[in-house]
């Protein structure tokens, strides 16, 4: 009797999580030691230890509050959405400040310009 392959994809699901890093984001937290270790190696020579632990453990911290904020249960355009309102928001004080001539436009759907035939 012959054995029966049955095929799965769970290979395919797995996603790996450490703390607030989940899925491709794990990779954070080891960016953010070696980060740190480097900070910490390079300020070694010039300032006191425990000064130098405090500026070195900043890129984790920011790590993991740019995962907590951003990432962790919200659309994977989260980011760039608030990035986008935001730089709106400030072409809008630009303009109600004077700064600038005309309004800024949220959306701006570029078309192509007919062809003087078509007319």
């Amino acid at each position: 009797m012959a054995l029966d392959l049955h095929p799965n994809d769970n290979a395919r699901e797995s996603k790996p999580a450490l703390w607030v890093f989940q899925g491709k984001w794990t990779v954070l937290p080891v960016v953010g030691v070696a980060v740190g270790i480097m900070i910490f190696r390079a300020l070694g020579s010039y300032v006191d230890w425990y000064y130098a632990v405090g500026i070195s453990g900043l890129p984790f911290l920011l790590m993991v509050a740019y995962v907590m904020l951003f990432v962790n249960g919200r659309a994977p355009s989260h980011a760039l959405d608030l990035l986008a309102l935001g730089l709106w928001r400030f072409r809008c004080w630009f303009y109600l400040a004077g700064l600038m001539d005309r309004p800024p436009q949220l959306w701006i759907v570029p078309r192509e310009p007919a062809h003087p035939a078509e007319f």
